[in-house]
C-alpha cells in the first residue's frame, strides 16, 4: 500500500479537499479537509433553514428513519448538500424556486455529476412535496437506505 494520494476539488478552484486511506481518494466528510469558508457557509445554512428543511430534519434527526444517521448541510467534494447519510452514501436535496432557472439547473446537473462521480446517490424533492406530503417523501428516502 503506497502513500495516500491527494485529490483536488472538481470545481476548478484547485483547493485541496483531502487524502484517502491506502492511496484511495475519498470525498466524504471525515476524509476531507474543508475550508473555513465552507464550514461557515454550512453553519449559516443550518441556522437559516427553510421551512421544508426544518420539517424534514425533524423527521430524519436522531436516527428516526431506519436507524440512519443523517447530517444537515454536509460538505462533500466542495459542495454543500442539504442532508447526507454516510452509511447509505445518500444525499437528499430540497429544491425551491431558486432551482427553476436554466442556469441553476445547469449548475445542479454539473454538481450532481461530481457527487455521483464520488459514488454519492442523490434524491431530489421539491419543497412543496416535503411540506404537503412528508410521509411519501420519507417512504421514498427509506426505500433508498
Amino acid at each position: 500500500m503506497g502513500p495516500p494520494l491527494p485529490f483536488r476539488c472538481d470545481r476548478g478552484e484547485g483547493e485541496l479537499l483531502g487524502v484517502g486511506v491506502g492511496g484511495m481518494a475519498l470525498g466524504m466528510s471525515r476524509y476531507q479537509r474543508v475550508t473555513e469558508e465552507k464550514v461557515a457557509m454550512a453553519k449559516a445554512l443550518r441556522k437559516n433553514a427553510t421551512p421544508s428543511e426544518k420539517m424534514l430534519w425533524e423527521a430524519l434527526r436522531g436516527r428516526q428513519l431506519k436507524g440512519a444517521k443523517f447530517r444537515r448541510q454536509q460538505v462533500i467534494r466542495g459542495f454543500i448538500v442539504d442532508f447526507y447519510t454516510e452509511a447509505a452514501n445518500l444525499a437528499i436535496e430540497l429544491d425551491g424556486s431558486a432551482h427553476d432557472s436554466p442556469e441553476a439547473q445547469a449548475k445542479d446537473k454539473a454538481r450532481e455529476a461530481v457527487l455521483q462521480g464520488a459514488g454519492v446517490r442523490i434524491l431530489r424533492f421539491d419543497n412543496e412535496a416535503v411540506l404537503g406530503d412528508l410521509p411519501t417523501v420519507l417512504e421514498t428516502i427509506q426505500r433508498h437506505l
